[in-house]
């Protein structure tokens, strides 16, 4: 009987100071960082310490999860930023509940 191959799971993230972080505790970094404004990965990556590598895993887990979006911006990158909620729409639009 083979097994699947699940390829590398990374059970938490290091930051160049040394600092062991999970996906929920970064993804929690990440949205108070984006509250200010959108950001490109490497913006995050130098703020938070980290590899872009890391945070694009994040960044993908976190748009699967509906916690942020991610737009092209003018030089063609991609800017990652929080989801603006519309509590008009909200109102006006009907929902399948």
């Amino acid at each position: 009987m083979e097994s699947k191959n699940r390829g590398f799971i990374v059970n938490y993230y290091t930051t160049a100071n040394g600092t062991k972080l999970t996906r929920e505790e970064l993804s929690d970094r990440i949205l108070k960082l984006l509250n200010s404004g959108g950001m490109t990965c490497g913006n995050i990556a130098r703020t938070l310490k980290l590899t872009k590598q890391s945070i694009y895993n994040v960044a993908n887990w976190m748009i699967q999860n509906h916690l942020i979006i991610k737009t092209k911006g003018d030089e063609n990158v991609y800017i990652y930023s929080t989801i603006k909620e519309c509590l008009l729409a909200d109102l006006l639009y009907p929902k399948a509940e």
